[in-house]
């Protein structure tokens, strides 16, 4: 009589948790994620250089990254086919440009190596949304699903946050890949266009601290249409920057 009396407290709280489950919405999924993520709430506190391994099947390359959220401020330095590219943001208005040093920069050469203005800031937005997930879902012009999903994604099973955004910011519709048992982001992917299944996904790996944020050191990506690979980026350093 106690085994079953046990059994069905058992099987109880098994459905409740379940029924909890089921009512579980895009915000607070997204809640919970975040606090994995970013415990404490560093991300706005957020400092760091991060040097960045690139591997594809045609090349690799290394990138460095200076983000400061806190001034604005964001340095990415990069060679390219023995070209040093170098860009700049700081305080989230001025933009600059040089390649190998030289600021004094042709009209071919800045749509050669997308240097205008509105690119540097795009790869300020684009570098600072990757590795500031999933804290930057909470930024203005980002909807939320309070629909949750599920899907099995890359052999897991996942909760699946889907995200689009305000017509100013982005027309992507995004779909996040979070672990059910304690939250982590693991993966996400991205179409322009569902119904041809372009856009790509990523797979995320490797998890380390920084500033009390837990970032995905590792991110390899994929086509949606094909699973073709695409490449890999890896942190292979970080330091907390000191001077900007």
């Amino acid at each position: 009589m106690k085994k079953y009396i046990l059994l069905l407290f058992v099987l109880q709280a098994g459905l409740i948790s379940a029924q909890v489950e089921e009512r579980l919405t895009g915000s607070e999924l997204l809640k919970r994620c975040i606090a994995y993520h970013d415990p404490k709430g560093n991300w706005e506190k957020f400092r760091q250089r991060l040097i960045v391994n690139s591997v594809s099947p045609n090349r690799t390359n290394t990138t460095v990254f200076d983000i400061d959220m806190v001034k604005g401020d964001f340095k990415m330095v990069k060679n390219t086919e023995g070209v040093r590219i170098e860009t700049q943001v700081i305080r989230g208005k001025t933009y600059i440009a040089s390649i190998n040093g030289n600021t004094q920069i042709s009209e071919e050469d800045r749509k050669k190596y997308r240097l205008s203005n509105d690119q540097i800031k795009s790869t300020r937005s684009y570098y600072t949304y990757l590795y500031g997930l999933p804290m930057k879902l909470k930024d203005f012009g980002t909807k939320v699903s309070e629909e949750v999903g599920q899907e099995v994604f890359n052999d897991k099973n996942y909760w699946v946050l889907k995200v689009d955004y305000v017509v100013e910011i982005g027309t992507d519709t995004w779909y996040f890949y979070i672990n059910p048992s304690n939250y982590a982001l693991e993966g996400y992917r991205f179409f322009h266009n569902k119904q041809p299944k372009d856009g790509e996904y990523i797979i995320l790996k490797n998890t380390i601290e920084m500033q009390g944020i837990k970032i995905p050191s590792i991110r390899a990506w994929y086509m949606n249409k094909d699973n073709k690979y695409l490449g890999t980026d890896s942190i292979e350093g970080s330091e907390g920057l000191k001077k900007l």
